[in-house]
């Protein structure tokens, strides 16, 4: 990514990812304090229920809005947008029906008989929520990022704020908490509609040459790969849900997630270069030749980012997931140690480029094997260590298997090396400075604070590190203040 302005953008986009990913933990955190172990089981399972169908039912069409905007004109966008939320808003009736439909089948699959009455409670919230995807597209496309943020902290402050409150107010049960996203879910659905219409407030709606036919043919392809994808990270859920019981899978829920601030960089990426990706594949004959080094700075950036903050949370791991999760879910933290493995390898992502591409059949063909891969190995682990530590580590495998794979695929697509490819001297540099600063950082914190408070360690050992990290980092020529002075000002910024 190159650019002041593109930083800018993807900072804006970035903030948006982690008020998501943010409220999400508090939102885990707050009601792992009120409801019991089995209630809070019984509610990550609907989650895990819905965000499995949600990458079936919403067809791959949220990834439309950044592939066809840029291609068509502004007048054309409002037509397209309308298209494709009048398919969503179809397809979430279904999904809805689906889920009321099937909550017996839910329940008897992952052996909970309370969780039938609660996905019944559940299933008109997909019908209200599926009309909202894909807004960060439709946004990022003309450059309004700064509304990505503005949209999802209100929506997301506002579902958290009335979940908790109806568990406080009116008893600490599933059906409460439910209630509570219920509502949240008809205030998101309404500002979502208002907020797919900024970009084209001043413009008159022209009717678009885009059919139906083209947006379902780029997205049904999107919807195997997503399918896949579902399945890999399906897989130890499954497993653990099933043979472990509710108290574990709780354990696991919050233990095996990503460092909120890696979704937050990654998708502000993808976010912002998918639109460009998609432009230069359209118009250009060699795009290979402007994808490069955007490309590789953005991947260098994100590594910047990215591997202090991985080095940091699996050094703390235990600690964070007690202060966030009370001691009762400190076994979480070798969860989250296990999952912070794979953020090693999530700087790369691959999608905006393999769809900018209309690569999205090779794309699928991967998931499809990885999954097939996961899932047989993951019923090997289970049935012979019985251990779901075990189970965890097998998926960490095979996503960094995945990640490989697709370097390779990604190099031969831009007809290059995989050393031209990635920036390997930086990210190795990234590599030594987070090493280095959380050695010594550790160092001093144990003589500057022995007590048992775990708010304050994490306090004195971040505020260490990350003044290491800078201090460090000029040392290495590895400048974070590059990154800053792209937020904030529009002057060119150069990797």
């Amino acid at each position: 990514m190159k650019g002041g302005n593109n930083i800018k953008e993807a900072f804006w986009a970035g903030l948006g990812t982690f008020s998501s990913f943010s409220f999400g933990i508090i939102s885990a955190a707050l009601l792992s304090r009120y409801l019991d172990k089995p209630a809070y089981g019984t509610y990550k399972q609907i989650v895990y229920i819905y965000s499995m169908l949600l990458i079936v039912f919403s067809a791959g069409l949220p990834r439309v809005y950044p592939y066809f905007l840029p291609r068509y004109q502004k007048a054309e966008g409002k037509s397209i947008v309308m298209k494709v939320t009048l398919l969503l808003s179809s397809i979430g009736l279904v999904f809805s029906a689906f889920i009321y439909v099937g909550a017996d089948l839910f329940a008897s699959w992952l052996q909970n008989e309370a969780l039938a009455a609660s996905l019944r409670l559940f299933s008109p919230i997909p019908f209200l929520l599926l009309p909202t995807l894909g807004i960060e597209g439709i946004l990022s496309s003309y450059q309004l990022n700064k509304y990505i943020a503005l949209y999802t902290t209100i929506t997301r402050f506002v579902t958290l704020f009335l979940i908790v409150c109806s568990v406080m107010v009116f008893g600490a049960t599933v059906e409460n908490a439910l209630y509570g996203w219920l509502v949240g879910a008809v205030f998101t659905c309404l500002w979502a509609f208002y907020f797919k219409r900024i970009p084209f407030l001043d413009i008159e709606q022209a009717k678009t040459g885009l059919k139906y036919k083209e947006i379902l043919g780029y997205s049904l392809p999107i919807v195997l790969s997503s399918i896949w994808a579902m399945g890999i990270k399906a897989a130890d859920q499954f497993y653990i849900s099933r043979y472990f019981g509710q108290e574990v899978f709780a354990e696991y829920s919050n233990g095996f997630v990503d460092i909120p601030f890696v979704p937050m960089i990654t998708s502000s990426v993808s976010l912002v270069v998918l639109p460009l990706f998609s432009k230069i594949f359209h118009e250009k004959s060699r795009p290979e030749v402007q994808l490069l080094p955007i490309w590789k700075s953005a991947i260098y950036k994100s590594a910047m980012l990215i591997y202090p903050l991985v080095v940091f949370c699996f050094c703390h791991a235990t600690e964070i997931m007690v202060f966030v999760f009370t001691n009762a879910y400190s076994n979480s933290g070798l969860y989250f140690m296990i999952s912070i493995i794979s953020n090693l390898f999530n700087i790369v992502v691959f999608a905006p480029l393999f769809f900018a591409a209309g690569k999205t059949s090779l794309y699928a063909i991967v998931h499809f094997f990885m999954a097939m891969g996961v899932w047989s190995t993951g019923y090997v682990v289970t049935v012979v260590f019985d251990n779901p530590y075990g189970v965890a580590l097998n998926s960490v495998f095979w996503n960094a298997l995945k990640i490989t794979v697709f370097i390779h695929l990604a190099a031969r697509l831009l007809q290059v090396r995989v050393i031209d490819f990635i920036p390997f001297v930086g990210i190795v540099k990234v590599i030594l400075l987070s090493v280095s600063a959380i050695i010594v950082s550790m160092f001093m914190a144990h003589y500057l604070y022995t007590g048992a408070d775990v708010f304050l360690q994490l306090l004195l050992s971040s505020g260490l590190y990350f003044m290491l990290i800078y201090v460090l980092g000029k040392l290495l020529k590895i400048d974070y203040a590059m990154i800053l002075k792209g937020v904030f000002t529009n002057k060119a910024v150069h990797s």
